[in-house]
């Protein structure tokens, strides 16, 4: 059976939810398999992407208001985005939902600036040319989505780039604040954001106290820290296999 290609996300939406019968439909290059009202699917009687299975915090965000201005960004998830109508969509996740945006003769842009997950990127003046960009595509009235898996690591990373270039140093603490707590999750996205764009460090948000007080409490074990005297914080994570990481996740 040929692929459904819905290029609008309220058609996608609507034809997820309305559909009769077990259908392939696609949005961009992310294909969706699910089973419509009434009918049978080998694995699930029930619609599910691929960002299904991580948590949606995402959902929640707010708009990000940059210092100093009424400019808006919007933040979350580039596999399943919340924003259905941003002129623009940057994705730092390699699994990305693409319309027909990414056609240059279509109206809006969308594109990959892929960052491994946990990480940062491999060359900060080109990252510091995407802030830039950005700015001035916000400046010049669009609207803009960016995203990564969950909107916090990659994403919160670039919100507090974008944030410092707007003149604010404490750049995290603002997007944890006016964004989402979870906001930077790494050391190395700490130490990156300080280094090249003079950001105040704190702890990245899986590295510090009350993120290793939640995971405790909830059973869960995704994060270790190993320190010794005159060394260097050793971190490791459990990683999100299949989205851009470079790490493979623990046995169980």
């Amino acid at each position: 059976m040929a692929n459904k290609y819905l290029d609008s996300w309220d058609e996608f939406e609507k034809h997820k939810n309305g559909g009769k019968g077990h259908e392939v439909v696609e949005f961009g290059s992310q294909a969706s398999h699910y089973a419509g009202k009434g009918g049978k699917s080998g694995k699930s009687d029930t619609y599910s992407t691929k960002a299904d299975s991580f948590g949606r915090c995402y959902h929640k965000h707010p708009a990000l208001k940059l210092p100093g201005t009424e400019l808006v960004i919007h933040g979350g998830s580039c596999l399943s985005p919340i924003v259905k109508d941003a002129d623009v969509y940057v994705g730092f996740d390699h699994g990305m939902s693409f319309s027909q945006k990414s056609w240059p003769w279509k109206k809006g842009t969308e594109f990959l600036f892929e960052i491994q997950d946990m990480s940062v990127p491999k060359d900060p003046d080109e990252f510091k040319k995407l802030v830039s960009w950005t700015r001035k595509q916000l400046e010049a009235g669009l609207k803009v989505h960016c995203g990564c898996i969950g909107g916090h690591g990659r994403t919160g990373t670039f919100f507090a780039a974008l944030v410092a270039d707007f003149g604010e140093p404490d750049a995290i603490t603002y997007a944890r604040k006016n964004y989402c707590q979870k906001a930077v999750e790494s050391t190395s996205q700490v130490n990156f954001l300080h280094e090249h764009f003079g950001v105040k460090k704190v702890d990245g948000y899986k590295t510090g106290a009350s993120y290793a007080a939640s995971t405790k409490s909830s059973g869960s074990s995704s994060k270790s820290v190993a320190t010794t005297p005159n060394k260097a914080e050793v971190e490791s994570f459990t990683a999100m296999a299949g989205h851009g990481n470079i790490w493979e996740p623990r046995p169980a």
